[in-house]
This record gives structure tokens, sequence and C-alpha cells, in this order.
């Protein structure tokens, strides 16, 4: 087994994805459509799309490593997606923290702490998937060789 370097390269490059994409929502005004997060689950596919079709370029092919690899870099990316979030939810008033938790469908009046929580619930939840669905793609596909 390799070991594999770039999983903080595309752990960080998701993360900052993810960052820059939220960042255009909230400045557009966009930030209370729910429908609008469909769009983090593309942004994750194309990361780990490419991360592991790297690593199958550089010859990791065995489908457990690169199942973790892929896991492991876009769960470093939700888990400081999840952290952001909660320091930015600190220091915005009540009535937008709400409006994020009514998109979250999370009862009564949670904390920033907790849409965090449920935010990095969904994450892991969905990079498990979405490293299943990848791996499952890749496991059959045959890259041509490089003429070199």
């Amino acid at each position: 087994m390799k070991k594999n370097k770039n999983i903080l390269v595309y752990a960080l490059l998701t993360y900052l994805s993810l960052g820059a994409y939220f960042l255009v929502v909230e400045s557009l005004g966009y930030s209370d459509q729910t429908y609008l997060r469909l769009f983090n689950g593309v942004i994750v596919l194309a990361f780990m799309n490419h991360f592991i079709k790297s690593n199958f370029q550089k010859g990791l092919n065995g489908y457990l490593e690169n199942f973790r690899s892929a896991f492991v870099s876009t769960g470093i990316a939700v888990v400081l997606s999840a952290i952001s979030l909660i320091v930015f939810l600190n220091f915005k008033d009540a009535a937008y923290v709400n409006s994020i938790a009514d998109g979250l469908m999370l009862a009564g009046a949670p904390t920033s702490s907790q849409i965090g929580g449920a935010i990095l619930v969904e994450g892991l939840a969905s990079t498990m998937i979405f490293s299943f669905v990848s791996m499952q793609y890749w496991k059959g596909v045959k890259l041509p060789e490089s003429v070199a």
C-alpha cells in the first residue's frame, strides 16, 4: 500500500471551493435557497472524481485504497467546512441562524454548533455515499496508456 500524499491537497482544494461557493451564494443573497446546497455535492463529486483519476494515473488503483483516500480527503473538507460554518454563524444574528436551521429541518431554536453538527453528519454521510459511487464507477474504467 503506497502512501498517498495528495489527500491533504485535495481536501484543501475541496474545502476552499466549498467556502468560495458559500461566500458567492451568501453575497448574492441566495443563502436561504435550500436547493442551492445540492451544488455542494457537485463540487465534492468533481474533486473526488479528479482525485481518484489522478490516483489511477499514478498507478494507485486499489479499490479500498482509493475508497479510503477519497473518503478521508473529502471528510477533511467536510469537517473544515462544518467548523467554518460554526464560526461564521457565531457572528450572525439569531434570525439568520434560524433561517439556516429552517433549511435543515431542525426543531426549536438550534445553536450554531447544532447546525454545524447537522451539516457535519449530512456531509460525512454524503461523503461515504459519493466515495462508494465514485469507486463503483472507477473500478470498471481502464485509462488509456499514455504515449511518452
